[in-house]
């Protein structure tokens, strides 16, 4: 890690001198899996496999399309076909209607795409547990009451939707974070296991006291550490019932895959967040992908973000001096 292509291929001429050269397999193997791990330090759990192809062909590989299946036979990388699974079907009906599929119609292109093996496997953890928790929870329950006196219109949208729900998005600016916590307190209320998960420690104390009980936050850390929030069940399953993540665009792929997997079935799980703000620092954007997917009910925050006020910008101009250029003001910004 953090040895660029150049020095790699530095100290190999040193090392075996003639013996190697751009083509060498052992380079073409490393350069596939570099390209992936930079694509994931961007957020990528997969890649264009011509993204990939080019990028090799940047580094005078020859025969990129050889190195890139030479990289996947020997496990450096995991090949994937995006739109495989829509073809068979469709030709499927076709033939139960007694049609045959006609050769003239233009079929979408089928992607290839690459992508390293410990991001693959926690995106098919992530969307497993996801789907199970859509599938397992109880879907009767009735928390009309309790939102009714929710604090605000959203809050109780809020709560009557992760009544009827396993998987909820919720999204919000800042105002929007005492609506999870007006849930919580309300699920509290009805005799439910409820945490909140926050990503820091700061944040971990606002939920707090937004809550009004510090045993309800947690941080996503020491939760599933087992350092702070309710402990595992004798199944090894977290112990709660419903669980709130907040900052929820913050997610990684591997991280929402770990945390998923120790939610039991019947658990509730609500992603909140902005969905402006940055991403995750590791790969995967999971908020943004549960959000376009569309498969579980989404509550989008009504509630004002307060206005910032605008500090006032004064440019103060002065008649040229030395080493100054002409034109060149000062910008007075008033704390």
């Amino acid at each position: 890690p953090g040895v660029r292509p150049e020095q790699a291929d530095g100290f190999a001429r040193a090392l075996l001198g003639a013996d190697c050269g751009p083509d060498d397999g052992r380079r073409t193997a490393a350069l596939v899996g570099w390209v992936l791990e930079r694509a994931a330090l961007q957020g990528h759990t997969a890649l264009d496999a011509e993204a990939v192809r080019a990028a090799l062909a940047e580094r005078a590989v020859s025969d990129p399309d050889a190195a890139v299946r030479e990289a996947v036979e020997e496990g450096v990388a995991l090949l994937f076909q995006e739109g495989e699974d829509e073809e068979p079907e469709e030709d499927e009906a076709a033939a139960e209607g007694g049609l045959a599929p006609d050769a003239d119609t233009p079929r979408e292109p089928v992607r290839i795409l690459l992508g390293l093996d410990r991001y693959a496997l926690a995106e098919e953890s992530l969307a497993d547990g996801l789907a199970r928790l859509v599938n397992a929870c109880e879907k009767a329950a009735d928390w009309a009451e309790a939102a009714a006196a929710a604090p605000s219109p959203s809050a109780a949208e809020l709560i009557r939707t992760t009544a009827a729900a396993g998987l909820v998005a919720h999204s919000g600016g800042e105002a929007a974070r005492a609506e999870p916590a007006a849930l919580i307190a309300v699920a509290r209320g009805l005799g439910l296991r409820a945490f909140g998960a926050a990503h820091s420690e700061d944040g971990r104390r606002r939920l707090a006291a937004a809550t009004g009980d510090p045993d309800t936050a947690v941080t996503l850390a020491g939760l599933l550490s087992g350092s702070q929030g309710p402990g595992r069940d004798e199944d090894g399953a977290l112990a709660l019932d419903l669980l709130v993540v907040l900052d929820a665009p913050q997610l990684d792929v591997e991280s929402a895959a770990v945390l998923v997997e120790a939610l039991a079935d019947g658990a509730r799980l609500v992603l909140s967040g902005d969905p402006g703000v940055l991403g995750s620092a590791g790969a995967g954007r999971v908020f943004a992908d549960v959000l376009a997917a569309r498969t579980c009910p989404q509550v989008v925050s009504r509630t004002p973000t307060r206005p910032h006020r605008r500090a006032g910008l004064r440019h103060r101009h002065r008649r040229a001096e030395p080493g100054r250029r002409p034109g060149q003001g000062v910008v007075i910004v008033p704390s």
